[in-house]
């Protein structure tokens, strides 16, 4: 049997094995790194992660949501202790979204945080692939 260039071979969806593909929304609220709220309450200890990733990924993006303000800006952390870096929105071309892409970059624990001064909550997208 001879597939017709314009048409794909049928594929069934990978439904065993490892997927290294992650997606998840954070609203980012706190102007700690490690707040967490458990039960109603908020937690400041900073062993709590936003977010974990269980595989090496390959390469990770943030985008923040909803907000072009530029007193919106994020923070982030892959140890939780030291700022690694910010996502200010206005400065990116993507409808005033603050955008970060990291390629060959290995972590898999992520804190966010508010910056002191800047108003919140904003909902920061990550994608990571391996």
């Amino acid at each position: 049997m001879t597939i017709p260039e314009n048409q794909v071979t049928r594929i069934p969806p990978k439904t065993t094995g490892r997927d290294y593909n992650f997606f998840q929304k954070k609203v980012v609220s706190g102007t700690n790194f490690g707040s967490t709220v458990l039960d109603g309450y908020e937690i400041n200890d900073g062993y709590y992660s936003d977010l974990f990733i269980t595989f090496p990924a390959a390469g990770i993006i943030f985008h923040t949501e909803g907000t072009s303000a530029t007193t919106s800006i994020v923070e982030y952390s892959f140890n939780g202790h030291t700022l690694h870096g910010e996502l200010v929105p206005g400065t990116a071309t993507d409808s005033g979204r603050a955008t970060i892409t990291f390629l060959n970059r290995k972590v898999t624990a992520i804190w966010f945080r508010i910056k002191s001064g800047s108003s919140g909550p904003v909902t920061v997208s990550v994608e990571a692939w391996g």
